[in-house]
């Protein structure tokens, strides 16, 4: 049986060189911005080269930052200055048109890496039985965080499995579809699949990396690796919005994009081909019937469970008034004889 691989028809001029492109935006988090850049120079893997992406921040900050970091980078850094800000997915665009090496990843200023991230996902791509993968993912660790003053306080994390380690070795397409599972910080692209993927799209204000994961798996399938290599950073009360974790801040944003995504899918599907309009409902209508019939269900027992524990409290208030009424007279000959019990402790103690 012949499985269909549309890398076979990639383009092989893409020098393999082995540098990877780090595109890294930022606007106005410097505090972020330095744990970023401590995340790359640890790197274990050292041919890569930064690409940092001002979209739209105050320019005197950043240069007097990068200006105290640059020897550090020893030539393998580039500032790119957008004038005006052009958004999260604008900004990527901004650094992939002057970003050159045979890998390409977007390391987010707020996120970082385990020190072997590039080792071992650049090794997984360079090794000849994974040749006909389009990218690499690695499972990851969600840190939960918070910024007080200048410093950044590390509140919990937790290892945050992308896929089961024990069964999958590629990355499952319908479960992309489905949600959005891929963190920009964990995934390592080809230079020869980006370059038929494409730019980003720049008219999502958020959930551009779920519709370049889409776009990506649609070249070729994505491999895995089970180890938590990447680090996603949350801030889940940053008041400063500069600070803020979009995906925090712009909760609703997001679930409004991810909606108005997944119509656009099944809109350019039924217009290019009708029929498709039965197979949605056909394969959708006994998904929904069943989530409705599910919630239906818990919604019964949740009804259920309140009358049990209204008619619990109803007891116990019962019980606790039985408990007053009986007690009460015993309360009553307690308080009458405290003057006897307190002549008796006194006799007591004198004898």
């Amino acid at each position: 049986m012949i499985f269909p691989n549309s890398l076979k028809n990639l383009e092989t001029n893409v020098p393999k060189d082995g540098c990877v492109a780090i595109i890294m935006r930022t606007k106005n988090r410097i505090i972020l911005l330095s744990r970023a850049f401590d995340s790359v120079l640890s790197q274990t893997y050292t041919n890569w080269h930064l690409y940092v992406v001002n979209d739209g921040g105050h320019r005197g900050d950043l240069e007097k930052f990068i200006s105290a970091n640059v020897n550090r980078f020893q030539g393998k850094l580039t500032v790119i200055h957008n004038e005006k800000s052009l958004g999260m997915e604008g900004a990527s665009n901004s650094g992939l048109k002057q970003s050159k090496g045979e890998f390409l990843i977007v390391h987010d200023d707020d996120d970082t890496w385990q020190p072997e991230f590039l080792q071992k996902t650049v090794g997984f791509l360079n090794d000849p039985k994974n040749s006909s993968y389009a990218a690499v993912t690695t499972n990851i660790c969600r840190v939960h965080e918070e910024i007080v003053g200048e410093t950044i306080v590390e509140l919990d994390r937790y290892v945050y499995p992308l896929f089961r380690v024990d069964t999958d070795y590629l990355l499952d397409f319908s479960r992309i579809l489905s949600k959005n599972e891929g963190w920009p910080i964990s995934w390592l692209m080809r230079r020869s699949v980006v370059n038929v993927v494409g730019e980003f799209n720049h008219e999502l204000l958020v959930q551009g990396d779920w519709d370049y994961n889409i776009r990506m798996l649609m070249i070729g399938d994505i491999g895995t690796i089970p180890e938590p290599l990447a680090n996603y950073h949350l801030r889940l009360t940053e008041l400063d919005k500069d600070y803020s974790n979009s995906a925090v801040a712009g909760e609703k944003l997001h679930e409004k994009y991810r909606v108005l995504y997944w119509n656009s899918l099944v809109r350019s599907a039924i217009n290019t081909n009708p029929d498709m309009l039965g197979m949605v409902r056909a394969i959708t209508y006994p998904i929904i019937d069943s989530q409705e019939g599910f919630q239906a269900k818990i919604n019964t027992q949740l009804e259920t469970l309140n009358k049990r524990l209204d008619r619990l409290e109803a007891a116990v208030i019962d019980t606790h008034l039985l408990l007053n009424k009986f007690l009460g007279p015993v309360r009553w000959v307690y308080l009458l004889t405290r003057p006897l019990r307190k002549l008796i402790a006194k006799f007591s103690k004198q004898t």
